[in-house]
């Protein structure tokens, strides 16, 4: 009995050692395996998590400490730089347009993207709540919303959504078309009177100036635009030199006939310097020869004496005379009389000097003798040498 006993527990004990043997092998093998599992994974993760790099094509990653302080402190005002981080909002502020720029971190950008009546809002208003990469230029730090500002402002500059790296929103697609132009100056009250862009208060801003032309000629690389505004009851004469406009050829701006109306769309700068924008023909608000007729009827007849007795006070007065032409000088359209316009019972006595500008080759031509009606404005005293040696007159 003791022997059976004895034999069956060393096999029992047998058992056990084969069975916890073949227990340790797998469960080294099972560790093994998992190890190798999870270090696959950490270098899958690795992958996965490359640093950005420091420039992509000239832009440098902002770091947010570097940039987060005034331009004239840390001197990188105009660094390129690049920003990665959510669109939170746009907003607007004197037209100009703006967005929250969120990073990971939690850090804010401002960033300045154009004046609303050159932008298109909608293709903004596209990123907003998306994940982006901002190629910018740095401005420094902006006191009212407490955080760095850049801008994307100029061809150079663009957005790309996260998701679609590589497919760029440029500046030419933030850039509003000639159309959605004139319809933000239409729907905004932007109308001033042209002379009035000089006044320092109007720096800055966006107007448009409505009239009736009275010569367009071109000189040059310039086109000047001679056009009548209504200021209350009164006309008033302006002068519009325009080197280049922006949505316009300029050229067109030669076609413009007198008499047709003008709408001239323009920005006004902080030294209240004029970039044209945009220009259409108008319906006339009023016609030339009702400029023409109330100009008339404003000039005052004078006698000789009261402008050769006085010609410093009448200086500048618009005034009326009839009299006989006894020469004419001309050079082109410009032209030079001398007219006689005191009325005697044999004619005229009394010589003022007249220059005046035809307002045409085909216009006709004043000759001697002509008995003429005039309107302009007193210009005080001229000095000039007659055709005899030796005497000058007044």
């Amino acid at each position: 009995m003791k022997y059976y006993e004895k034999k069956f527990i060393a096999l029992m004990l047998a058992s056990c050692v084969l069975a916890g043997g073949c227990g340790e092998k797998a469960q080294e093998k099972e560790t093994d395996s998992v190890n190798v599992s999870k270090e696959q994974g950490k270098e899958t993760d690795s992958e996965k998590e490359e640093p950005e790099p420091e420039m992509i094509d000239g832009f440098e990653k902002a770091e947010y400490e570097k940039f987060n302080s005034y331009a004239e402190e840390n001197g990188l005002d105009g660094t390129n730089i690049y920003i990665d981080g959510v669109v939170k909002e746009r907003s607007s502020e004197n037209t100009y347009i703006f967005f929250v720029l969120e990073q990971e971190d939690g850090n804010q950008w401002l960033v300045a993207s154009g004046r609303e009546p050159l932008r298109k809002i909608k293709a903004l208003d596209s990123v907003i709540g998306k994940k982006v990469r901002v190629f910018a230029s740095y401005m420094g730090f902006s006191d009212k919303f407490e955080m760095p500002s850049c801008h994307i402002q100029g061809p150079n500059f663009y957005i790309e959504q996260t998701e679609k790296l590589g497919e760029k929103i440029t500046w030419n697609d933030f850039k509003a078309s000639r159309k959605q132009i004139v319809k933000w100056f239409n729907k905004n009250d932007c109308e001033l009177l042209f002379s009035k862009s000089e006044k320092k208060k109007f720096a800055d801003t966006y107007k448009a100036s409505t009239g009736v032309v009275e010569e367009a000629r071109q000189y040059s690389d310039d086109t000047f635009i001679d056009f009548y505004q209504k200021k209350g009851d009164e006309y008033v004469s302006q002068l519009a030199i325009i080197k280049n406009i922006t949505y316009d050829d300029i050229e067109d701006l030669g076609n413009l006939s007198a008499g047709d109306g003008i709408k001239l769309y323009y920005y006004i700068g902080e030294e209240n310097e004029i970039s044209f924008l945009a220009f259409e023909k108008a319906d006339p608000p009023f016609s030339l020869e009702e400029v023409e007729m109330d100009y008339k009827n404003k000039c005052k007849e004078y006698t000789y004496e009261d402008i050769a007795r006085n010609p410093e006070e009448t200086r500048g007065n618009d005034a009326k005379f009839r009299g006989e032409v006894i020469q004419v000088l001309e050079d082109g359209n410009s032209v030079e009389m001398r007219v006689n316009i005191t009325k005697e019972s044999y004619g005229y006595s009394d010589t003022i000097y007249v220059s005046y500008d035809r307002k045409s080759e085909n216009e006709d031509r004043i000759l001697e003798d002509d008995i003429i009606t005039i309107y302009g404005k007193l210009g005080g005293l001229e000095t000039y040498t007659s055709i005899l040696p030796g005497f000058s007159e007044t």
